[in-house]
């Protein structure tokens, strides 16, 4: 082994810059990817069972980042987030 390589925990793949080793395991292992500044379980979504995170509107990535940047510009995301602040505002906490 290459003194230099980065090694996956996960699956043992080796790499040569910790940079494929961060994009490989963002393609393959990372399971959350979080949306806003979460302190709860509310801000992420989480990668489905068939390997991809998915968008409101269906829309499938492999990578979560990707996803981060599609849902600025979707439409049915931001349909769904207007209708669910404007659902909040209505709500008295005590």
């Amino acid at each position: 082994m290459n003194e230099t390589q980065t090694v996956c925990k996960h699956c043992g793949d080796r790499f040569n810059t910790r940079g494929k080793y961060d994009a490989h395991y963002k393609r393959k292992h990372q399971k959350k990817i979080k949306l806003n500044d979460w302190k709860d379980d509310e801000g992420h979504i989480e990668r489905s069972m068939d390997g991809k995170f998915t968008c409101t509107c269906g829309k499938k990535f492999v990578k979560g980042e990707t996803l981060v940047l599609h849902r600025k510009k979707c439409e049915i995301w931001m349909e769904k987030e207007t209708s669910d602040s404007e659902s909040d505002e209505g709500i008295l906490v005590n």
